[in-house]
């Protein structure tokens, strides 16, 4: 069940490009002509489910999935059983796909990648209100998985996107209508939240924090899971430190 959540999530971070017109001050915040994020580099993640949380360090490839190892814990051996189902989610793996030469899997982006972005609002966005100096728009989510069509359960999603000073703060995905993401699940309640925060570094602003709050059922049995990533670091491309 960790699995489909991630790639639930994981989904909502990287999308394939789409060119529409929004309103004038999200328009801005999302220029088209926004430098390219050096490719590469590596990054210091903390993922937390429950009691359960483990430190990993991150190294990015131009052509390839992110390859993690461990942190905090040091080793798989000092892993509970909670971390160890956290570790496997990310634990490098054989991707037959990958080697036969298919579309390598997504990728959690950490700069904000304005073309990803409006490709997430379909295009169209509306403005809902304004709460603690955060202006926030809604809008429909068209995809959850750049690799594929649109699942039949894409309409039950809502989506919200906030700009503090001009620049993305937040941006949500969520749904209180049920749907089966597979046979064996069934989704009651999901949300997704991205949170980012200016870096001197780039033009646009990197991800902070994800958190995935889901209830549903299982194998027959009811279940709930709040899940957090945490980037406490972040050195893309060349500047990366060894």
């Amino acid at each position: 069940m960790r699995a489909i959540i991630a790639a639930l999530a994981l989904g909502l971070c990287a999308l394939s490009p789409a060119h529409a017109l929004l309103p004038d001050e999200l328009d801005a915040a999302l220029p088209l002509d926004a430098p390219a994020t050096p490719e590469g580099g590596w990054m210091v993640i903390r993922t937390t489910v429950g009691e359960d949380s483990i430190t990993v360090r991150g190294q990015r490839h131009p052509d390839r999935a992110t390859a993690y190892t461990l942190v905090e814990p040091a080793s798989e051996d000092g892993l509970t059983d909670g971390q160890s189902a956290l570790w496997e989610t990310l634990r490098p793996q054989p991707d037959a796909e990958e080697e036969e030469g298919g579309p390598p899997r997504t990728r959690t982006s950490v700069v904000l990648d304005p073309v990803s972005m409006r490709a997430l609002l379909g295009g169209q966005a509306r403005f809902l209100r304004e709460t603690d100096g955060e202006r926030i728009y809604g809008f429909q989510p068209v995809r959850l998985n750049p690799m594929e069509p649109a699942p039949e359960f894409i309409d039950r999603f809502s989506g919200e996107i906030a700009l503090r000073d001009g620049a993305v703060s937040w941006v949500r995905a969520f749904t209180d209508r049920s749907f089966k993401p597979n046979a064996a699940a069934r989704v009651n309640r999901y949300e997704v939240r991205m949170e980012y925060q200016p870096d001197a570094r780039f033009e646009m602003p990197i991800m902070r924090s994800m958190r995935t709050e889901v209830e549903g059922s299982a194998m027959f049995q009811s279940f709930e899971q709040d899940m957090t990533m945490e980037i406490l670091e972040y050195h893309p491309g060349d500047d990366a430190p060894l």
